[in-house]
């Protein structure tokens, strides 16, 4: 499977979940928007159409509902999608040192799970 399928899946799911972590905190579209930082246009645009988000902008809008960036893309307790599936079919792909270095992206990028829990 071709990582850019995976990626396509992931846009996808991103929107619906964005909204509805939204919803859960029980945020208005505004008070979400100002807490990350961009206008409620642009966030209104994150909800309902596939965007090119980059990492930090997963991120940002993950630190301000409280959760992770994983949690905006499929919900917690779901059965796995095809595109978590295709991602670990990847890293399992890999050898022990790429696993290690893709492991460091993500801690610089994310922090640990350890951070997180904090």
């Amino acid at each position: 499977m071709k990582a850019t399928k995976a990626y396509g899946a992931i846009r996808h799911d991103v929107p619906h979940r964005l909204r509805q972590v939204r919803q859960e905190k029980n945020l208005s579209l505004e008070e979400l928007a100002e807490r990350v930082g961009i206008s409620w246009q642009t966030l209104q645009k994150y909800e309902t159409e596939p965007q090119r988000l980059r990492v930090h902008q997963l991120q940002a809008l993950a630190d301000a509902l409280d959760c992770t960036p994983a949690d905006l893309i499929s919900p917690p307790g779901e059965p796995e999608s095809w595109s978590e599936r295709a991602l670990r079919e990847r890293i399992g792909a890999m050898t022990e040192e790429e696993q290690e270095r893709a492991l460091s992206i993500l801690e610089a990028a994310f922090g640990t799970a350890n951070d997180r829990v904090a």
